[in-house]
């Protein structure tokens, strides 16, 4: 990732904060884009666990949350909250999100919460990850609105959400639903043909 558009993890405590979670209501958006109770997830970019642990209590005991993330900090903190919370769906790996190491598995669901305007490539970002989606999965990409606000990262930063529609229909995936989310954001959920 461009370390200009790095998330830098001092901040990481403002990620789990009530107010965040009252402004983007991660299990609230999670069940509009389609996860279900059994699912198997890819959580890529997880943090501290904001939409990682939402999904395992919807995909609940019967469902698995693999959640992945580069730092140390983020991973510590996800460890800490899974283990305070008693939580046994979700497994955590360290790893750079821009390199596609699934070691063959497949997921059902794979969420990309407000990082892809931190990869580099969106293409090949998105192919990579494809090949880890089960045929008739979803992938479910939360992004901030392309416009001036006192939240998120400056406008030049941000993904305008056609271009994500058109990287999706270059890559042949045509099965894709654009919504805006609140006065922040908007998500595209597409599924795998």
């Amino acid at each position: 990732m461009g370390q200009d558009r790095k998330f830098n993890d001092s901040k990481a405590h403002k990620l789990t904060t009530e107010e965040r979670k009252h402004l983007i209501e991660p299990d609230r958006i999670l069940q509009l884009a389609g996860l279900k109770a059994g699912a198997s997830v890819l959580d890529l970019g997880a943090g501290p666990g904001f939409f990682a642990i939402p999904a395992a209590e919807i995909v609940g005991s019967s469902g698995q949350v693999l959640a992945v993330d580069i730092s140390d900090k983020m991973i510590s903190m996800l460890q800490d909250e899974i283990a305070s919370k008693g939580i046994s769906n979700i497994q955590v790996l360290q790893q750079d999100i821009q390199e596609e190491q699934n070691q063959g598995k497949e997921f059902d669901f794979i969420i990309a919460s407000l990082v892809a305007h931190e990869v580099e490539d969106i293409p090949s970002f998105l192919s990579n990850w494809m090949k880890s989606l089960k045929t008739g999965g979803k992938i479910f990409i939360l992004e901030w609105q392309k416009k001036e606000m006192s939240y998120g990262p400056p406008i030049n930063h941000r993904l305008d959400p056609q271009y994500l529609q058109s990287v999706f229909n270059e890559q042949r995936i045509h099965a894709v639903q654009l919504h805006e989310w609140k006065d922040y954001f908007y998500y595209v959920v597409a599924t795998k043909n």
